[in-house]
């Protein structure tokens, strides 16, 4: 009886493991294409767009710069994701910080309303938004972009944020109020800290989708002072050629911070297992 549970239990875990591996491979082996591909010559990729690259070389990314707008587009990517991410953490971290310790009138109704926003599509709330930024004289401006996805990350972060300040223990707080250290040094001293590694992951995650959203930024922009890496490339398709080599360097850049804070990730999980082996 026993060694017939133990052969079910055996054929489940590798039927689980197989389906593991054939749903990596399917997640997987788009992205690995796009890579090579960006290493890969127009003609060879026109060629035999499927088959193992005949001839790998670093001249599509050379390339790029020879785009109209590439650096200036570069650079609206990297200041929108960052001072996303730096606002978005300000002011959701203390809302946060106040839903996971407070309780006060409407807080449930804070929750809801904050989160309302995610029953719609985006393109719903493109006319919306849209008319409030021309309002503001902010539509093709780097900061209407920035405002937009403050706008979008801040519900999920405040959400994210309250979950995350109710993982730390009460009780540290507790001993810094008998100490008669207020709420603001608190949060910024005690509570953060100890929360440091969730909140670095949220601020990544925060940079991540900014770093790659399109929909406002193709909304609010129009022209290469305020378009985006995102803008651009969808302005590479169409026309009467596209040139994929370009379009899959270009694609590989834009993912690439994505992969890197995977990897961090992976690393900062590895280092403390060899780390404690080698002690061991």
């Amino acid at each position: 009886m026993r060694s017939m549970i133990y052969s079910r239990f055996s054929v489940g875990r590798a039927a689980l493991t197989v389906t593991a591996f054939m749903v990596a491979l399917l997640v997987l082996l788009p992205i690995a294409w796009l890579i090579l591909s960006a290493f890969r010559p127009q003609d060879d990729i026109l060629a035999a767009p499927y088959s193992l690259p005949q001839n790998l070389t670093i001249q599509n990314f050379l390339d790029l710069h020879n785009i109209p707008g590439f650096g200036k587009s570069l650079r609206n990517s990297f200041f929108v994701a960052f001072v996303t991410t730096i606002c978005t953490a300000l002011a959701a971290l203390p809302v946060g910080y106040l839903l996971s310790r407070y309780h006060f009138r409407g807080q449930r109704l804070l929750r809801l309303v904050s989160l309302s926003g995610y029953l719609f599509a985006p393109a719903v709330l493109a006319l919306p938004y849209f008319q409030f930024l021309s309002f503001l004289g902010l539509v093709d401006s780097i900061f209407g972009i920035v405002f937009a996805h403050i706008a979008f990350c801040l519900p999920f972060s405040i959400a994210l944020s309250e979950l995350i300040f109710r993982s730390v223990p009460l009780s540290i707080e507790e001993v810094a109020m008998l100490d008669g250290i207020g709420i603001f040094e608190r949060i910024v001293f005690i509570v953060t800290p100890a929360a440091r590694y969730q909140i670095a992951a949220l601020l990544l995650l925060v940079f991540t989708i900014s770093w790659k959203e399109f929909f406002f930024a193709f909304l609010i922009s129009s022209g290469f002072q305020t378009q985006t890496l995102p803008v651009m490339l969808a302005s590479l398709y169409g026309g009467e050629s596209t040139h994929w080599h370009l379009v899959c360097a270009l694609s590989t850049v834009l993912i690439l911070p994505s992969v890197l804070l995977l990897s961090v990730g992976r690393i900062r999980q590895i280092v403390p297992l060899i780390s404690s082996e080698s002690r061991g």
